[in-house]
């Protein structure tokens, strides 16, 4: 997400948190197959703390197969938040073998096995109970 500071100003940080939940939340509403927004949306979600909608949300981040390190290690933190353990040990392994493909001997192009239904997301868009 872009950031215009003379434009928006939240009274406080927590206001700044939900800002950014309402603006990633209109984004994937608007743009439901922006693999990019699902992934600013699961950021939002994490800072605050909504760990189960920023696990599902940054899984369907991946649909279209773009895996980069940070955003492995990402999903592994929020895994492990979760308690989705072979799903932390997957995407933690899968960044590592990124980042030092010669000490892993793993093929770097490799996709992580995991795909998530938006039907199966735990917390609808727009649900949270921060937003009320």
């Amino acid at each position: 997400m872009h950031h215009y500071p003379g434009e928006i100003v939240q009274a406080n940080i927590e206001e700044k948190k939900r800002f950014y939940l309402r603006l990633g939340e209109k984004k994937v509403r608007l743009n439901p197959d922006d693999d990019q927004a699902w992934w600013e949306l699961a950021v939002a979600e994490h800072i605050l703390g909504l760990n189960e909608r920023a696990y599902n949300s940054v899984l369907l981040s991946f649909r279209k197969g773009f895996y980069i390190p940070e955003r492995l290690f990402f999903l592994a933190a929020v895994a492990k938040a979760t308690g989705h353990d072979q799903a932390r040990k997957i995407a933690f392994e899968k960044a590592i073998c990124m980042v030092f493909p010669a000490l892993t001997h793993s093929d770097p192009a490799s996709r992580i096995p995991m795909h998530v239904d938006p039907a199966d997301v735990v917390t609808p868009i727009g649900s949270s109970p921060l937003l009320k």
